[in-house]
């Protein structure tokens, strides 16, 4: 079975040139999109109700892209990777804990009860920590802040994040990531708000 690093492409999972450039662009179309539905029907779900659209709506299309290895440590096939991309997004639409994904990783999938923790962990993370950046554009966010977790041990990269304080939404972190997750297994968040300090 391939150790945590060797899960996930790692470290750190998403750079502001190589693997985000393109998602910019499509975080600010995905924000406008929901925008512009909650306009027309009127909707806030989500807003209060736990189940976040814009971190779905990650989950559906990026859930599961930087995984690289199967069960086996096989590389990962395509085929293999839409599965589980469905899988969790199905799961956050459900409100799945992280305990229930890697529970249904590791039924579906044959993980181990390791790696579907930190696959869990990573995917909620991700679509999370991305969605709430799509939906702090949305709202017309300006800044943003990285929140390190309260875990022991906080890796020197995102305890750097941190260290910036308040920065432009657009401005990648210290370690070049848009919005938290900064590596496989990260518990970090992200906080905004609409003007720059």
């Amino acid at each position: 079975m391939p150790t945590n690093s060797a899960i996930y492409l790692y470290p750190p999972l998403l750079r502001y040139g190589a693997l985000a450039g393109g998602w910019v662009e499509r975080i600010r179309i995905l924000a406008d999109a929901e925008r512009v539905r909650a306009q027309i029907f009127r909707v806030d779900d989500g807003i209060f109700g736990g189940k976040d659209p814009y971190a779905i709506a990650w989950a559906e299309d990026y859930g599961a892209d930087l995984l690289i290895v199967d069960a086996a440590g096989n590389p990962l096939t395509d085929i293999l990777r839409m599965l589980i991309r469905q899988t969790i997004a199905t799961a956050m639409r459900a409100d799945a804990s992280h305990k229930e994904m890697a529970g249904i990783l590791r039924s579906m999938y044959a993980f181990s009860p390791n790696a579907a923790q930190i696959i869990a962990t990573t995917e909620i993370g991700l679509a999370n920590g991305y969605g709430g950046l799509a939906g702090a554009i949305a709202v017309g966010a300006k800044a943003k802040r990285w929140l390190v977790s309260n875990d022991p041990g906080v890796c020197d990269g995102c305890s750097a994040n941190a260290a910036q304080g308040w920065i432009s939404i657009d401005t990648p972190y210290a370690s070049g990531a848009l919005a938290p997750l900064d590596h496989a297994g990260c518990r970090c968040d992200a906080a905004y708000r609409r003007k720059l300090p």
